[in-house]
This record gives structure tokens, sequence and C-alpha cells, in this order.
């Protein structure tokens, strides 16, 4: 990859209808580099697509090299390609689909070493009360991280939903025209903004635009918005004019 296209994101791609979580993302591909941020952006029957976002893009590429076309987590088949997004953008993602780890948080994520993990261990040398403490470890992590941000989540959107609405949608790898195909099924569409990554659609009533957020949330990554008029963009669709 040359410097001037490197990312410090990857696209990850998982063959599989199990739940993906973020700590079986971390114990992965944290063997490769410092992670920032984790979104498991789309969960469908037969996979799941992940941005893995980590300190640096050498990081990156080298999880992209070792990873690629290999099984992981109990032979999932894995791919891993350098993604077009420079960095994510986590506001307001239920924290069971994204995690901010430049975030501060009000205790501190054990690395592999403070769990007594040797990378190079194999699994046949990981005694089972070694694992059973592991995954203890790692669960009780699970528990603080949610409740420590949902309740922080929930009263930003009860705010957001009292606000004169637009969907706000990261592109991440869909092309504009697969945003509006998916959007415009909820409603008549009267403003229209592409801004880089970002497309903002304005429904002709709240209404209208809460529906399209509760059935796209878990399609694509999306937030209500507000005052968005003013953010630099392309108007495609303004009916004010």
């Amino acid at each position: 990859m040359s410097k001037s296209n490197s990312t410090k994101v990857a696209l990850v791609c998982l063959k599989t209808s199990q739940n993906i979580t973020n700590q079986s993302l971390l114990q992965v591909f944290g063997k490769h580099g410092k992670i920032t941020k984790i979104l498991i952006f789309e969960q469908g029957p037969m996979q799941t697509k992940v941005f893995i976002e980590y300190e640096d893009p050498e990081q990156a590429q080298d999880a992209i090299n070792c990873l690629n076309n290999t099984k992981v987590m109990n032979n999932i088949i894995c791919n891993v390609y350098p993604s077009r997004l420079r960095e994510l953008k986590l506001d307001n993602v239920p924290n069971t689909k994204g995690m901010d780890l430049t975030q501060k948080l009000p205790f501190s994520m054990p690395s592999l070493w403070d769990l007594n993990v040797n990378e190079d261990e194999s699994a046949s040398q990981v005694s089972e009360e070694k694992l059973v403490d592991i995954r203890k470890r790692l669960s009780l992590i699970d528990e603080e991280i949610s409740r420590t941000i949902e309740s922080k989540l929930d009263n930003a959107l009860i705010k957001l939903y009292q606000q004169t609405k637009c969907l706000r949608v990261l592109m991440g790898d869909y092309q504009l025209e697969e945003i509006l195909h998916k959007t415009s099924k909820y409603g008549k569409i009267v403003y229209l903004k592409q801004a880089q990554q970002e497309v903002y659609v304005k429904y002709d009533s709240d209404k209208e635009c809460q529906q399209a957020y509760e059935e796209l949330k878990d399609q694509l990554i999306v937030q209500i918005k507000y005052n968005f008029e003013s953010i630099p963009g392309y108007v495609m669709v303004n009916s004010n004019c």
C-alpha cells in the first residue's frame, strides 16, 4: 500500500452467523497493533462486517497481511481489506456495535500481558483454568462498559428526538445510489446533502425520519441529526428553494 493511500482502518468480513462481540475482535486483531476503535456495522445471517481502526496505518496493514483469507474464532473464514475510510466516528453508536478505546474509562482495559497470555503460546498449552479466568474477566469488562455508556447514549438520543430531525448516514462501503434506494422507502425526501462520506436526509415529517431511523439502524450506520444545513457539502435536493 502506498503511503499516500494508507489508512489505519481495516475492513473485516467474517463468514459466520455467530454473534461477534467487541471483546472477541479485540482478542484476535489486538495482536497486530493498538486498536483505537471498533465498529460492527453489519450483521447478517451469513456474514458480519466490521471496521477496525488502529493507531497507525502500519498496524492496520500488518493485520491485513496476516489475517486476510484465514480462519479465526473457531474456524470462521476471515477476509481483511484496507478501508476507504481514514478514521471512524462513533457518535451515538450503541456500545454493542462500537467501542472507542481512545475515550477515558473509569477503569483500565487489561492487555493480553495483564491477562497472563503469551501471544506465542499455542491453544494446547493454555490451561482450562486460565481460559475460564480470561473469559470471566472479559465478561466483567463488557458489563462495566455497558453500565458506563448506555445511560449517556439513551439521554443523548432522547434529546435528539426532541429536535427537528434529519438522518445522517455514514456511507462506508455503500455507493450513494444504494443509500438513496434504502432511505427513499420511508417518505418524501425534501432535503438531501452529501458531505464527503456522510449523507444528510431530511424527510417531509419528523415521523418519517424517525421511522427510517428505526428501520435502518441495524442495516446502516445512521443517527438522528439537527442543525445540519450549515454543514459544508453538495446539496442535491432542497424543496425550500
